[in-house]
Order: C-alpha cells, then sequence, then structure tokens
C-alpha cells in the first residue's frame, strides 16, 4: 500500500472530487454509502470546500498556461444547484 498521499484531515474534503468531477448527485449518492453518519456541518464544509478548490485549480492551470476547459467543468459543476444532495 501507498501512504505518500494518506494525512490527517476534515472527510469532507475526500468527498470534493465528487462533486467537482461527477457533479451534486454524484457526490449525493456516494455521501449515502458512507459507512459514517456526518457530523451536522459536513455538508456545509463539503460546499465551500467544493467551490473553493476546484477555483483554485483552475487559477493554477490557467497560470501554467494549460487547457482550461475540464477545471472550467469543475467549477460549473461545484456551483451548480446542489439542493438534491
Amino acid at each position: 500500500m501507498d501512504w505518500t498521499d494518506a494525512i490527517l484531515g476534515d472527510a469532507a474534503r475526500d468527498f470534493v472530487p465528487l462533486a467537482a468531477f461527477g457533479g451534486w448527485d454524484f457526490a449525493g449518492e456516494v455521501l449515502a454509502h458512507y459507512a459514517h453518519e456526518p457530523d451536522p456541518r459536513f455538508r456545509e464544509r463539503l460546499r465551500f470546500m467544493s467551490r473553493l478548490l476546484p477555483l483554485m485549480w483552475l487559477g493554477h492551470t490557467q497560470l501554467r498556461g494549460e487547457d482550461v476547459s475540464r477545471h472550467a467543468e469543475w467549477v460549473r459543476n461545484a456551483f451548480a444547484d446542489h439542493s438534491a444532495s
């Protein structure tokens, strides 16, 4: 097993790529199968981080002069209506 990227932190951070890459419905489906009951502010932190991090990824990608289309889609997903999740 590779522990290179192992960290202790907020579990909501682990769900950010799900919301960004797959949208809020996908993140909600995965969360529904999560083995642990999230704390009361989990979804609030997830919404915040899911909007902040894709914007940062988009900015870093543009600064490197790379194609931003994929990152722009992640930002759109993050800011889409997430009431279902």
